[in-house]
Formats: structure tokens, C-alpha cells, sequence
């Protein structure tokens, strides 16, 4: 299954210039237990922003076919034929922005942590809830004094 994991402001803005604006450990537990033994697919940007590679996960990057990736980062050249293929593994996309915008229409489900906070953000998850509907919600958690909830939200 293709699913894609976010975390996200009220305005749907999951980072600025200089990355994700805020730090939830909760959320990268859950973000973690998520995605162990299952594989990621990231943008070029966001593999830029990793030193090694997630553990016990299979890691993927889009990029330019003379892109050359640390060891433990594999190459994905042309994202539609990747996602389009027969999956045998769970695949969780895990940004960025446009990574994000590009593979949605994949999804068959959105893990999505709603901060309650407003944190400006420059760049953003695309539209989804015309296409999704909300089958789950956690209450209101609240960690390094910022409220937040966990949503599943599947393809219509």
C-alpha cells in the first residue's frame, strides 16, 4: 500500500526555508513506529537533509539519473513508473513539498499529525480533502507545549 506521512500547521505548511519549524519527539516516535520495516520514498531535498539513511527501512530518492546517493539511499529516476508498478512492500512517502504534490494522487491513505499552531510556513501539503475522508482521529496530545492530533485519512 502507498501512504503518505506529514506533519502539518492549520494552513496545511509543513516547512519553511530552513526546514520543519517545530520539534515533537512524540511525532517522530509515531512517525518511526509508522514506517519501521517498511520502505520511504523522499525528495532530492529532503535526502539532502538526512546524514544516514532511516533504519530498518528501505530508503528511496527521487532524483536526476546522474545523481549519486550515499550507501543506503536508492535511486528512483522516474517516480510514476516506481509508483506505478506492483508493490509488494508498504512505500510511505515522507516529503518534501514536492514529492508530496506529485505522488497524492498514489495514496491510498494520509497519516497526518494537525498542529494546532500556525508556524508561517512557506511550503505546503497539497489539497487532499476532496479526495480523502477522515476515518480516524486520536484526542489531543500535547508535546513541547504544542497541541497536536493524529489523523488516517482514506481515498474516497
Amino acid at each position: 500500500m502507498i501512504r503518505a506521512i506529514v506533519a502539518m500547521d492549520p494552513k496545511q505548511g509543513i516547512a519553511d526555508a530552513s526546514g520543519i519549524p517545530w520539534r515533537l519527539p512524540a511525532d517522530h516516535s509515531y512517525f518511526r513506529k509508522m514506517t519501521i520495516n517498511s520502505s520511504v520514498l523522499m525528495g532530492y531535498n529532503t535526502y539532502l537533509t538526512r546524514i544516514i539513511p532511516l533504519q530498518k527501512r528501505r530508503n528511496y530518492v527521487i532524483c536526476e539519473a546522474e545523481s549519486v546517493l550515499r550507501d543506503g539511499f536508492e535511486p528512483v529516476y522516474d517516480v510514476d513508473v516506481f509508483l506505478s508498478a506492483k508493490r509488494t512492500d508498504d512505500l510511505w512517502i515522507i516529503g518534501g513539498a514536492e514529492t508530496f504534490t506529485h505522488c497524492l494522487r498514489y495514496c491510498q491513505e494520509l497519516y497526518i499529525t494537525q498542529i494546532a499552531y500556525d508556524f508561517h510556513c512557506s511550503k505546503y501539503f497539497p489539497e487532499f480533502k476532496d479526495q480523502f475522508e477522515l476515518v480516524r482521529e486520536s484526542d489531543q496530545q500535547t508535546d513541547s507545549n504544542i497541541a497536536f492530533i493524529y489523523q488516517v485519512w482514506r481515498r474516497k
